[in-house]
């Protein structure tokens, strides 16, 4: 149905797929609340993304052979307890809805593989049960278990959900909401070992120290880290062997160290590496034979006093994008040091340079 208001008619007992496309108005509550009405106990995609819709409708908990459900840019707010008869349901997409907490029973929906949220939508313990789940975006660890978490249950309920899915989960995105000060914690180093089908990996958050069993997450794509605090560079150690990673990125205070270095051997198929507000970062160094196969850096807002050391190294860099680096700034270095950490000719083997100084007055 797209951008149509002709009814149509309710005799779809052998429907299998409906998807509503574009703004229908009451389109919804004329012919698609008469399908579901009407016997269409086949389906198995309904697509309701962007309907005229401000409740869950009844009639979809009586299709038990749905795998897939999307209420996307929906105004409905509430999710009933009848979403467990849905026990083959494998994708829930409720991003862009007004959903905020979902009924304990999503617990029971033993096949879902894709469970799409908003920001800081509330869950309940119930859903490290799932298994089957590969993808889980986005909640936040303070709306774990129902309730506000206190910072001694951070990481009792990350390890819970860590460990039930540790066969299935490919992509885990978590955070810490942003009126916790900077001095909580999320302390994940409880768990033994990571979920091995690992692809993608956020944590946003005041890490303790960096998880040992980072080391065996070898099918780990990506990794982003936001507001770590790490104050060693323990963290490479264990990411530099990782077969699959590709992409790699730091930002606001992930690391609070003045050097990274990336060791060579280090990092052979990284293709992308990210610092960005690592205020107390200065200088960042590459050896020779690490990361042969970057062809991206991108630094932005990071007080370095020079170009990364050893970056004719990387051979294969296609692009470097320097943002906010301010060549006049370090007060400790000689002109003639400054000259030569800022020679513009260790970038002469990089086809895209672009570099975006704030000189000091």
């Amino acid at each position: 149905m797209h951008n149509s208001s002709r009814n149509v008619s309710n005799c779809f007992e052998r429907l299998r797929s409906l998807l509503v496309i574009g703004k229908v108005g009451e389109l919804y509550n004329s012919s698609v609340s008469s399908i579901l009405r009407g016997g269409s106990k086949l389906l198995t995609v309904l697509d309701l993304s962007g309907a005229s819709l401000e409740t869950f409708p009844p009639e979809v908990s009586k299709l038990v052979l749905l795998k897939y459900l999307s209420l996307r840019k929906t105004n409905v707010k509430f999710i009933p307890r009848l979403i467990g008869k849905l026990r083959k349901l494998e994708t829930l997409d409720l991003k862009y809805t007004k959903v905020t907490k979902l009924p304990i029973e999503i617990g029971e929906l033993r096949r879902l593989r894709y469970l799409v949220c908003d920001y800081g939508i509330e869950v309940l313990a119930e859903i490290g049960n799932l298994s089957f789940l590969q993808k889980l975006g986005t909640i936040g660890a303070d709306k774990v278990n129902g309730n506000i978490i206190m910072r001694e249950k951070t990481e009792k309920s990350y390890a819970r959900l860590l460990k039930n899915w540790a066969t299935s989960v490919h992509c885990v995105l978590m955070h810490l909401n942003k009126k916790w000060n900077e001095f909580e914690l999320l302390d994940l180093k409880t768990l033994s070992s990571g979920p091995p089908l690992l692809q993608q990996l956020y944590l946003r958050g005041h890490l303790e120290e960096t998880p040992r069993w980072m080391a065996s997450l070898h099918s780990l794509v990506s990794v982003n880290l936001d507001r770590s605090k790490l104050r060693d560079d323990h963290l490479l150690q264990w990411l530099q062997d990782l077969p699959n990673l590709q992409r790699m990125s730091f930002q606001n205070d992930a690391y609070v160290g003045e050097e990274l270095c990336f060791k060579a051997g280090g990092f052979e198929s990284l293709k992308y590496l990210g610092l960005f507000g690592l205020k107390e970062l200065r200088w960042v160094r590459f050896e020779q034979g690490a990361m042969l196969h970057l062809e991206e850096l991108k630094i932005g807002h990071c007080d370095l006093m020079g170009y990364p050391f050893g970056i004719e190294h990387l051979t294969n860099l296609r692009s470097i994008e320097l943002d906010e680096v301010d060549k006049l700034k370090p007060q400790n270095l000689s002109d003639r040091d400054r000259d030569d950490a800022w020679d513009d000719n260790k970038l002469a083997h990089i086809p895209h340079r672009d570099i975006w100084s704030c000189h000091s007055t």
